[in-house]
């Protein structure tokens, strides 16, 4: 983000690369912030908005879910990931591999997606959040809706 009052807050991109900014920012793998601020500890809740390379992350730590590590992860999907070849399928086949559940926030609540089904594969923003079992009764999802529902329903 470009600096300023307040200006564009929000946008998303605003420089076209990255000599535009000439700001260096400090990075750090997800896997080693847990480290470094949860030690032994879970990550209860983990918010991710990295325009688009949420997969990269995920693929990055892998071992935080397969240990069962991050309680729930929130992230966002939408026409971002099409620049990084990534697919809702992607995000599913993961939580589906490390025994997470998916769920889409709507103005009614959660909403879980049990299965993937192409319908998904729309690109509009959605506010996604992969949630461990035990995180489930808190969350309360309810059943699948709208899209989700009509995927279940074709199986």
């Amino acid at each position: 983000f470009v600096a300023g009052n307040g200006r564009n807050s929000g946008v998303g991109h605003l420089a076209r690369s990255a000599e535009d900014i000439g700001t260096n920012i400090r990075t750090m793998t997800l896997e080693s912030l847990v480290r470094d601020f949860c030690g032994s500890s879970d990550a209860d809740l983990v918010k991710v908005d990295i325009e688009g390379a949420e997969m990269s992350l995920l693929a990055g730590a892998a071992s935080l879910f397969a240990a069962k590590r991050i309680g729930v992860m929130q992230l966002e999907y939408n026409s971002t990931w099409i620049g990084f070849g990534r697919r809702m399928h992607d995000l599913i086949d993961f939580a589906v591999k490390h025994e997470y559940a998916v769920l889409m926030a709507t103005p009614l609540g959660f909403t879980r997606l049990p299965r993937y089904g192409i319908g998904l594969e729309d690109f509009r923003l959605r506010n996604l959040i992969l949630a461990r079992a035990d995180y489930l009764d808190a969350l309360k999802p309810l059943g699948p809706a709208g899209r989700a529902r009509v995927e279940r329903d074709r199986l």
